[in-house]
């Protein structure tokens, strides 16, 4: 009786195909008990923060039980990450997964410095994601799910601009050093490329524009007394460049009429 019993169980088992379902709102409340959540605030038995991927990656292949819905309130390459391991869970299984992951949890940390330390095919497709998915939609996220399951299995990436290099000008204690870049290519990609060369702040020159920036808080260069400083030069003669601080200090649009040279002394004065 218990094998005609098994065998018939065998027969009427059913195949279901599971329906998985990603919910981008900015509306979304801060408690979710219902779905998986990665992102700021988000409080439930399956909510991960912002840096939270690694921890969500971990209790994916170790067996946690999800929801079958996954929510959040925005898309960076975080969340993307962790969308496409939610919907394809085969992911979890491919080695090159264990990388990615830590490199997005590398990037997400420390940003710039971050991405100069991970493999340079995945800190252009992470950065090429980061700028795509600015303006996303259904389409351009299943796109770019695509891209990174591509990536994962095949090591395969879209069509993307190669990194730039930067040339070295100068070099000075301490990780210092003056790049420069084609007229046209983005400086904060130098930058990155600086930084993989080992060096650790400095000045990078590209056309009309140019980055001062350093790695880290444990380093010397204080950027917002250059710019007070460099700022009034610029007036002092007139000059209507502007240099604006942000995480680093950029001059942007209008080229300064301060010498390089004199952007140096500046620099190692501060």
């Amino acid at each position: 009786m218990l094998q005609t019993a098994q065998k018939n169980l065998r027969k009427t088992c059913l195949t279901v195909d599971l329906q998985f379902i990603v919910t981008v709102d900015p509306r979304l409340e801060s408690l979710v008990d219902d779905a998986v959540a990665l992102g700021p605030d988000f409080e439930g038995p399956f909510s991960y923060p912002v840096g939270g991927l690694q921890d969500f990656y971990e209790d994916l292949i170790l067996g946690k039980p999800f929801p079958l819905v996954f929510k959040c309130r925005s898309v960076s390459t975080e969340t993307l990450v962790a969308i496409s391991l939610f919907l394809y869970r085969d992911l979890a299984l491919v080695p090159a997964m264990a990388s990615v992951v830590a490199s997005v949890g590398f990037v997400t940390r420390h940003g710039l410095a971050g991405y100069a330390h991970i493999d340079r095919d995945l800190a252009g497709l992470l950065w090429f994601l980061e700028e795509y998915l600015e303006g996303f939609d259904k389409d351009s996220l299943a796109a770019a799910v695509s891209w990174v399951r591509a990536y994962a299995l095949e090591r395969r990436l879209p069509a993307i601009s190669t990194w730039p290099s930067v040339e070295i000008l100068d070099t000075g204690s301490n990780g210092f050093v003056v790049a420069s870049m084609s007229p046209g290519e983005d400086t904060l990609k130098g930058l990155v490329d600086a930084y993989s060369q080992g060096f650790l702040r400095g000045v990078i020159m590209s056309g009309s524009h140019a980055l001062v920036a350093k790695k880290s808080p444990y380093l010397e260069l204080d950027l917002a007394k250059a710019a007070e400083i460099l700022r009034d030069i610029e007036a002092q003669v007139g000059s209507e460049a502007v240099w604006e601080l942000y995480s680093e200090l950029r001059l942007e649009c209008k080229g300064t009429a301060i010498p390089l040279e004199g952007v140096v002394k500046v620099l190692v004065r501060v």
